[in-house]
């Protein structure tokens, strides 16, 4: 109680901010346009895709449509929940500065940006190709960087590569299911199939990130894996 006190008292709030010669138009209001940013997806059992995202502005209400700022693709948003403690509680909207999570983005990803206004696609692109020059000729203020890596998170190259293999022929299709799912959840996993060997080849952050893969297989989908 005494910090949140202090925290009030002594820190700046963010309506005082310096403004600078970039104005990105995200304004926390529940009546304009949303904007909204997936920054986590978990794949759920009994729910399917679970999408965690942060509104910048708006009010994001279930039963609704919103577009993908990266393809501009349109997705239901049918149920919203609330994170509290561990427990996912419904509720029917999620304003400015809060978190919730979405239940229905069945191709919504880590690092996607999300409006319910189709015309105002270009309006934001056009800001963050604005904050993309800045970056490049280094007069970005903080606001312009984080801008300029909105559309989707920059997720660096693999650099450790393996082959995964199953006993059979349906193991093998559960396999590829569970890494759509994972891959999903963790856009710097990734997997294909080698065009001259077809083997299920994956590809990540080092080897303790796929031995997590195949702990995750293992206990999550029942999928035992062997290295190659």
């Amino acid at each position: 109680h005494v910090l949140l006190e202090a925290i009030v008292e002594y820190l700046p709030s963010p309506k005082d901010r310096i403004e600078t010669h970039f104005q990105a138009n995200f304004h926390h209001n529940p009546a304009t346009p949303i904007t909204a940013y997936a920054f986590k997806v978990i794949q759920d059992r009994s729910r399917g895709s679970l999408v965690y995202f942060l509104v910048y502005s708006g009010m994001l209400r279930s039963h609704s449509h919103v577009y993908r700022l990266a393809d501009r693709e349109r997705e239901r948003v049918n149920r919203l929940l609330l994170s509290q403690a561990g427990d996912l509680k419904e509720t029917c909207e999620v304003g400015p500065g809060n978190i919730g999570v979405a239940v229905g983005l069945r191709e919504t990803q880590t690092g996607d940006v999300i409006t319910d206004k189709e015309d105002i696609l270009t309006e934001i692109s056009e800001q963050i190709e604005t904050a993309n020059d800045c970056v490049l000729k280094c007069t970005a203020d903080p606001r312009q960087i984080w801008l300029s890596n909105l559309v989707r998170l920059n997720v660096p190259d693999a650099v450790f590569y393996c082959t995964l293999y199953v006993d059979s022929r349906e193991e093998e299709r559960e396999l590829v299911k569970a890494l759509q799912h994972l891959t999903t959840e963790d856009p710097s996993l990734r997997y294909k199939i080698d065009s001259s060997t077809q083997d299920l080849v994956v590809s990540g952050m080092g080897d303790l990130h796929l031995q997590i893969l195949m702990d995750r297989l293992k206990h999550e989908y029942g999928i035992i894996v062997k290295l190659g």
